[in-house]
């Protein structure tokens, strides 16, 4: 069976970004302390921000992972 060009840039392109996202997300949940000085001031008065990047590391993982099975929003 053979691909055609337009299956195949899809399908590289699902993997290129899911893998981006996965590896972000991952690592946002395995090391929080290095993705929480991004966090702004404001946001560090209301919440912990240790949670909020790892909330944030569990969105773009889900994302990721919905992107590579071809589950679109």
């Amino acid at each position: 069976m053979q691909l055609s060009k337009e299956l195949l840039r899809n399908l590289l392109s699902r993997f290129g970004v899911g893998f981006i996202f996965i590896t972000f997300g991952f690592w946002e949940l395995i090391q929080p302390i290095y993705w929480s000085g991004f966090i702004p001031d404001f946001m560090t008065n209301l919440l912990d921000p240790l949670w909020l990047v790892r909330a944030h590391g569990l969105v773009l993982l889900l994302l990721g992972l919905g992107i590579l099975v071809g589950f679109y929003l």
